[in-house]
């Protein structure tokens, strides 16, 4: 590893969200949000961005800068009047809570091997230390390509090993729409409407239930969610809501299926089936929009991780696992 030249020549600070844009190709589509509320001044809640630069030498460091142990590539990438964004370190803070989630830790390939990322979630973990944050998590996935980087920064800073938390499949739509129980029914007790269909009454009905699970709200990232896919399960009798197969659209093209529930004390056929085979259905009606999408069970989840695997399984153009981390952070 190539570190004290390189060093000497990054800066690694604080961004404001005024000064985020030229990082904003640096994160996840649904997390750029996030870099217009990094406010250092906020007094809760919010988001942390961390920004790494290459800074421009000064005429009289040039002749050493390019005999230093660049490779050319990194030699022809630094300008000559103005810093270049090299990596972003990007944390959301919990708005209630003492803690944090990473949503992205990046460094530009060719900057790569040099110690940036380590140095990024370093200020990473003072920042949001200031800024009141206990505990701080981090998910990434193993098919990644910077899945390897990612677990050595970790280890390298501290950080607990990875735990399996979820199983994720990756689909094409068309291919989705093949499967033999995409038309499958709740049975005449229960129907399936529209998420959007589901009254502000309904919506605070489900809010009061006191052994909902918080993990599978349907009220998460409401921004995000993609009304024309999401769908609920519906008693016909009372008109009561009992599920939910909720999604959100992550990226341009890319649907992510994110909160699928139905509550255990209702018999219901084909549990919570139905409801994803009509969310599946909906988007396949904007197939032209809509190409892809993710699904995820929770490892711990054993029942719904196999049906996954089984039923989803073969349909998939992957099966990956998420891993998370954590650090105490005082």
């Amino acid at each position: 590893m190539i570190e004290p030249s390189a060093s000497e020549a990054t800066r690694i600070r604080v961004l404001r969200p005024e000064e985020t844009e030229p990082f904003a190709s640096m994160t996840f589509e649904a997390s750029r949000r996030l870099l217009t509320i990094c406010d250092p001044g906020a007094a809760q809640g919010g988001s942390v961005a961390i920004g790494a630069e290459m800074m421009a030498p000064s005429s009289n460091e040039a002749a050493s800068v390019t005999n230093a142990p660049y490779s050319d590539t990194c030699r022809r990438s630094l300008p000559s009047s103005s810093p270049v964004p090299v990596g972003l370190a990007l944390a959301e803070i919990h708005p209630q809570r003492p803690s944090a989630v990473v949503r992205s830790l990046y460094v530009e390939e060719q900057w790569r091997m040099r110690g940036i990322g380590t140095q990024l979630l370093r200020a990473l973990e003072t920042e949001l230390q200031r800024r009141g944050v206990r505990v701080a998590g981090a998910i990434y996935v193993s098919d990644s390509p910077g899945f390897a980087a990612t677990e050595a920064v970790l280890r390298r800073c501290g950080w607990s090993t990875g735990m399996p938390r979820m199983r994720l499949g990756r689909f094409s739509i068309d291919r989705i729409m093949e499967m033999p129980w995409i038309r499958l029914k709740p049975g005449p007790a229960h129907e399936v409407i529209p998420w959007q269909d589901v009254t502000q009454r309904q919506r605070d009905e489900i809010k009061a239930w006191p052994d909902f699970p918080s993990a599978l709200s349907p009220f998460s990232e409401l921004a995000l969610q993609e009304l024309r896919v999401s769908t609920a399960l519906r008693v016909r009798a009372t008109g009561k809501i009992i599920g939910w197969m909720v999604t959100h659209r992550v990226l341009p093209d890319t649907i992510r299926y994110s909160s699928l529930y139905v509550r255990p004390d209702e018999p219901v056929l084909g549990r919570g089936l139905p409801l994803l085979a009509a969310a599946i259905s909906r988007q396949g009606e904007a197939r032209h929009e809509l190409l892809h999408a993710l699904a995820g069970v929770a490892v711990s989840n054993e029942a719904m991780s196999s049906t996954l695997l089984r039923r989803l399984g073969p349909y998939s153009e992957g099966i990956a696992t998420s891993f998370e981390a954590r650090k105490e952070l005082g």
